[in-house]
């Protein structure tokens, strides 16, 4: 895999810069949404696929 998402790693306060868009990420999953035409597939950071959010990858690939 070319990307990775970022590591988890505790900080004392969020990440601030005027040129990125950053949540806090409270609970959950981290995934990367990779798109290939009409193909969503969202894996996770070790790799893995997510089967479990098939809503979600039709609400991404509709939306790209």
């Amino acid at each position: 895999m070319a990307f990775q998402p970022m590591p988890l790693s505790r900080k004392p306060a969020p990440f601030d810069h005027p040129e990125w868009v950053f949540e806090l990420k409270y609970d959950g999953f981290r995934s990367l949404a990779v798109i290939d035409g009409d193909r969503t597939q969202l894996i996770s950071r070790n790799g893995h696929p997510f089967s479990s959010f098939t809503e979600l990858q039709k609400d991404l690939r509709s939306s790209h």
